[in-house]
């Protein structure tokens, strides 16, 4: 695209900055879709050992940006281990959790391991959200309401209890075996959704 297509993108993932707690290791892989006169933007937000899905909104000019935190599972992994059916899962968290305790002891660390989750974004379709995330190796997806819904923990319970309805696109190919990656969304007529 003509760079003047590119350009308030460029502007709008660049003010996006570690200023959180929860960013304190950078912010990364960002993904926008603009829904009225607002952009909503998701991204990865990393402090050791976690990295989440957080939510930023900007005005139509981007003249100013809103954080709204993370909106990603921010439940401690030691609980979304119990909670989550699948055997694989349980398998890699408990693995992932050991390695983190173990480097926590190193570190003389006390920060609490969450699930770690990898490119989200989000789509608007009539007065649904859907959220596609990405808890290695697959991808899931949760469909809300009210964006709030995705910073409520016994939202995101109910959701890792029901790990597999949630999974949308699995890791099944040689190609593919070690995780799926999300890219840009468009819907079946081939119109840009979000990027």
């Amino acid at each position: 695209p003509p760079r003047s297509t590119l350009f308030p993108y460029t502007t709008l993932f660049r003010s996006i900055t570690p200023t959180e707690k929860y960013e304190l290791d950078g912010c990364e892989d960002p993904h926008s879709i603009k829904v009225g006169d607002r952009h909503f933007l998701t991204y990865v937000a990393s402090a050791w050992p976690n990295a989440q899905i957080a939510l930023a909104t900007t005005s139509q000019n981007f003249s100013k940006v809103t954080k709204h935190g993370i909106i990603s599972p921010n439940i401690p992994l030691e609980e979304a281990i119990k909670i989550v059916p699948s055997k694989e899962y349980k398998n890699r968290w408990e693995t992932a959790l050991h390695l983190i305790n173990n480097e926590k002891e190193k570190r003389g660390s006390k920060v609490e391991p969450k699930l770690y989750v990898k490119d989200g974004l989000l789509h608007r379709e009539g007065n649904l959200w859907y959220f596609i995330y990405r808890i290695e190796p697959n991808a899931q997806i949760a469909v809300v309401e009210n964006l709030e819904d995705l910073h409520n923990d016994d939202f995101w319970r109910n959701e890792i209890g029901n790990f597999d309805e949630r999974t949308f696109m699995k890791s099944k190919n040689k190609w593919s075996k070690l995780k799926v990656g999300i890219g840009a969304l468009y819907d079946f007529n081939g119109t840009h959704l979000g990027l």
